[in-house]
């Protein structure tokens, strides 16, 4: 039986016992002194130490062996319901965080990247289109930053699938050292990961995707320590504008990206936002 189960019944063991100890002590007329060391002792067993003495006072002032009989069935009858009443609420007090417990748990899993921790596009989307629509409203610069593995194929058919998610890994951990706490990032899908940059302007923007093109070009892998790999990152930066939604700023982005793996990989290009309209630079 469970500890908090067992405790219950032995508090509830106590009603039939007080039950008892009042009658006796009442027909044999016991000394009160004595009566004031008993009833607190079971009661304070039972966990209510209060209500024994004002049981006792109420009970020392009737003379009729039944009636004080009556009395004190009625009053412990009351202090069982008391005690089940107090145990109900702890138990689905317990069920309803062990619920939220779950609730969160599964959240956690429905917006997170299993294999790298990240979010993926769903949990980033519910968090980011908040954030766009903030910006608008604040007339805050908004950056966003799509950043791709240049040759993931290549890495995957020479180094294995297994090692090519120990690249994808380790670059999510690196764009995440680059951020901020209140910027967003997500695993957009396979090689490609999102970040959005809020209050940041275009400087603030290249400065970011700067670092994280360097710390990658510095990664090393101890099972491949000859091994390589950079990224491309494409960047939209500016004021975002209710004339356009989050799907096109970030594809601003996207194309940047591609950009970026035209002119060379390795490197990023930045895409203006203005008036709603994108502005290769």
């Amino acid at each position: 039986m469970p500890i908090k189960s067992t405790h219950l019944a032995l508090r509830l063991l106590c009603i039939p016992i007080m039950l008892v100890l009042i009658v006796v002590t009442h027909s044999l007329r016991v000394p009160n002194p004595i009566l004031l060391l008993i009833i607190p002792v079971v009661y304070f067993i039972s966990g209510l130490p209060i209500l024994a003495y004002t049981l006792y006072d109420s009970l020392h002032e009737m003379v009729n062996t039944t009636e004080i009989a009556r009395s004190a069935t009625v009053c412990l009858s009351l202090t069982a319901i008391i005690l089940l009443t107090g145990h109900f609420q702890v138990k689905n007090q317990a069920h309803l965080t062990n619920m939220e417990q779950r609730n969160k748990t599964l959240f956690h899993m429905a917006s997170t990247d299993k294999l790298t921790g990240a979010a993926n596009r769903h949990g980033f989307f519910d968090l980011a289109n908040t954030a766009y629509e903030n910006s608008i409203e604040l007339h805050s610069p908004l950056a966003a930053l799509f950043i791709d593995v240049d040759h993931f194929k290549m890495v995957n058919d020479t180094w294995g699938h297994s090692f090519g998610d120990q690249v994808l890994m380790r670059l999510s951990e690196v764009i995440n050292s680059c951020l901020r706490g209140s910027d967003l990032c997500c695993r957009y899908g396979g090689e490609e990961f999102l970040v959005l940059l809020l209050h940041s302007d275009c400087t603030v923007a290249c400065t970011v995707a700067e670092r994280i093109m360097e710390k990658v070009r510095s990664l090393r892998f101890p099972d491949c320590p000859n091994f390589r790999f950079t990224v491309s990152i494409g960047i939209a930066a500016g004021v975002p504008s209710d004339q356009q939604c989050l799907e096109d700023f970030i594809n601003g982005a996207d194309c940047a990206m591609y950009q970026a793996k035209k002119s060379g990989r390795d490197r990023s290009v930045l895409r203006m936002v203005m008036d709603g309209v994108n502005t290769p630079q």
